[in-house]
């Protein structure tokens, strides 16, 4: 039974003590709705053990706050005791109440230092209720977030009121480009237009004709396309020479002219940059120029990776599963009361304590697959092999396990069918396949015989398309066999129109 805060409850939580502090927060429970819901542990060396069941403590979510509340959570604790100043102990009866922490089975006792718990420690217990315990500053509040995510959401406010370049910086798979577009979204050019480029697919353009466009053509090219709104340039490290030296001018002067001629034009659009790597490096080994990263860097936003950011994966989780089940027009199911839950805890707390290598891409991959598997089973519960793997597709489970993705597990039948199942979006088939979407369209472009991206197709290409499908973009696009997106924008950069 849920029972309302006190003020004086609230405040204490508001305002924690200067000594780091213990939150232990609820990664996955029988009845979804508790996950996220958490509590202060406050542990002095020698002292007392803070006692875990299915009757202590309490979990606060908003105002409410109750306790673990399953049935088959044993009344036998766990304890939780700190022993030296940068020394915690978990223990229990393991036999008792089915203890799991960090995978490890059959210990009684497991001994913590301050490094693993600011990583975030996950708890199984019984296999119906994953715990992720973690260590904050005493300053930290309340963290319902991480400090990284945290900061990041500040810096994004920050850029949403600033009309000035920006370079979202981090590793393969973190949303960098989604973060763009939030950006985007919260600006004052949310009405005009988010065009998204990646670099990778420009090699070859000497003259930087992908962006400035062409006079003899009338292509107009990506900057008339993204005129009142944003241009985003994927892995700009990427990027030709002659392309970085057109983001200058462009980012100098507000002015751009097409390749062969013709008058001067005026720009409006905010230039907004991606980069997987580290900038000062990309500048030292020659990707990057140092006077396009000066101006880029009128505003840069780092993205920590997945696994420095476990506290949020949790509410991670099950905001990607309700995204899931919602993609197929379904909902996440609700306890029945049965013994066993569709959903183990040691899978939930397998997903929390990844390494993910791959980050949120790679994460909602597997997601993507427990749902999909969850699906076509009617809510069975999901069986572990011996391992306690996940069975789920051979890259998702490696990413799962921390390793890398195997390139050479790509085919061209592959992808063509991950190209289809996503209406030919190159970003949902890379999510798909569990690459990044730069390797995909470097596997592309390096099969020009089995593929053919926007920027390849000429004038009479897209023309005999939109003929043959009497001016439908839709189905020209699928008959091209690429997004409605990226003819709209081709369609633009020739001149036609649609």
């Amino acid at each position: 039974m849920m029972d309302s805060l006190s003020a004086e409850t609230r405040r204490r939580r508001r305002q924690p003590g200067g000594e780091p502090r213990l939150l232990l927060t609820i990664a996955w429970h029988p009845d979804w709705r508790r996950v996220g819901a958490s509590a202060w542990l406050d542990l002095q060396p020698g002292g007392e053990a803070a006692a875990v069941n299915r009757a202590e403590p309490l979990f606060v979510h908003g105002d409410d706050a109750a306790p673990l509340q399953d049935p088959f959570i044993s009344r036998a604790p766990l304890h939780i005791q700190r022993v030296a100043d940068a020394g915690w102990t978990i223990s229990g009866d393991t036999d008792r109440i089915g203890l799991v922490v960090m995978g490890r089975e059959r210990a009684d006792s497991h001994q913590l230092d301050a490094s693993a718990l600011r990583a975030g420690v996950v708890i199984v217990l019984q296999d119906r209720v994953a715990l992720l315990l973690s260590l904050h500053g005493g300053r930290d509040g309340h963290p319902a977030t991480s400090r990284p995510l945290a900061t990041l959401r500040e810096r994004l406010t920050a850029a949403a009121s600033l009309d000035v370049p920006m370079v979202v910086v981090g590793p393969p798979g973190v949303a960098k480009s989604e973060i763009a577009r939030l950006a985007h979204d919260a600006s004052e050019r949310s009405a005009g237009p988010f065009v998204v480029a990646t670099a990778a697919s420009w090699q070859g353009d000497s003259d930087g004709a992908v962006l400035r466009g062409r006079a003899n053509d009338g292509s107009a090219g990506l900057i008339h396309a993204a005129q009142g709104g944003s241009l985003l340039v994927e892995a700009i490290e990427e990027a030709p020479d002659a392309a970085q030296v057109a983001l200058i001018e462009l980012i100098d002067h507000g002015t751009w002219s097409p390749v062969g001629g013709g008058a001067v034009r005026r720009a409006d659009v905010r230039v907004v940059a991606t980069c997987h790597h580290d900038l000062d490096e990309a500048v030292r080994r020659k990707r990057l120029r140092a006077d396009l990263l000066r101006r880029l860097r009128g505003f840069e936003v780092a993205v920590a990776p997945l696994c420095e950011r476990r506290v949020d994966l949790p509410r991670m989780l099950l905001n990607a599963l309700h995204g899931e089940y919602g993609a197929l027009e379904r909902t996440l199911p609700l306890p029945d009361g049965e013994e066993d839950p569709w959903l183990p805890a040691r899978v939930a707390a397998a997903l929390v304590a990844g390494r993910w290598p791959g980050n949120e891409r790679s994460f909602r991959n597997v997601v993507r697959g427990i749902v999909l598997r969850d699906v076509d089973n009617a809510h069975a519960t999901l069986n572990l092999d011996a391992a306690g793997r996940v069975g789920l597709e051979a890259l998702a489970l490696r990413q799962l396990l921390g390793e890398q993705p195997r390139a050479s597990e790509l085919t061209v039948e592959a992808v063509k069918r991950a190209m289809r199942a996503s209406g030919f979006r190159a970003s949902a088939a890379a999510r798909l396949l569990g690459v990044s979407r730069s390797h995909l369209y470097g596997f592309m472009r390096a099969r020009p015989d089995a593929f053919r991206l926007a920027p390849d197709l000429g004038i009479e290409d897209v023309k005999g398309a939109l003929a043959a499908m009497d001016g439908d973009v839709a189905q020209a696009a699928r008959a091209l066999e690429i997004s409605a997106r990226s003819l709209v924008l081709r369609i633009t950069q020739l001149g036609l129109d649609a």
